[in-house]
């Protein structure tokens, strides 16, 4: 009698024990089933919320510039085609005093003799063309017969034979340098006119 009372009670602590582990096997279980924590959620969407407002801040921004470029370059092209009478008027005006300084130059040009006029004018500037011209005038206004040459007026000069020599030999080095009447007038006179100068001084 004993004896199966103690049978029935080791039996009923392995029933007992073996309902507890499955109980605590299903609560394993539960902790080692796949989840995400709620705080992971929660910082995951407030990042999401972060990126979103920091968007629409950027794209607001862009949106202010790009109206305000417009409205900038809208303001130039208003203040542009205010102006353009006056620009039109100045350039008239400029163009038009650019003709009457042309028209004078060809003036003094052409009471220059071929001989005397300055080699490449048109490869000048106006300013320049001016100066080479007065240049050209001076050289003939004071022609003396130093070298053989003659005033304006009186023919064509003649050229010593050492002026012709020197030319050819600076033709050859640089064959641009001119003609020789040119040679002869601006550089060969002017030259010899130093040289009668400092020998009367």
């Amino acid at each position: 009698m004993g004896e199966h009372d103690d049978a029935s009670d080791v039996g009923a602590e392995e029933t007992a024990s073996a309902a507890g582990a499955a109980a605590g096997g299903s609560e394993t279980g539960g902790d080692e089933s796949p989840s995400v924590p709620r705080a992971a959620l929660l910082a995951e969407r407030k990042q999401r919320q972060e990126l979103a407002t920091r968007l629409a801040e950027y794209e607001a921004a862009e949106a202010a510039r790009a109206r305000e470029a417009a409205e900038k370059a809208g303001e130039f092209q208003s203040l542009y085609e205010a102006e353009r009478p006056k620009r039109e008027a100045a350039e008239q005006k400029a163009a038009a005093l650019e003709a009457l300084v042309v028209a004078e130059r060809d003036r003094r040009l052409d009471a220059i003799p071929k001989a005397h006029r300055p080699p490449y004018l048109d490869a000048l500037p106006l300013d320049k063309q001016l100066e080479a011209v007065a240049w050209a005038e001076k050289q003939i206004a004071t022609d003396t017969a130093v070298g053989g040459v003659r005033a304006r007026g009186s023919g064509k000069p003649s050229i010593p034979a050492d002026c012709e020599a020197e030319w050819k030999r600076e033709a050859a080095r640089n064959p641009g340098i001119g003609d020789l009447e040119w040679f002869h007038a601006s550089v060969w006179k002017p030259r010899q006119d130093r040289a009668a100068r400092l020998k009367q001084t």
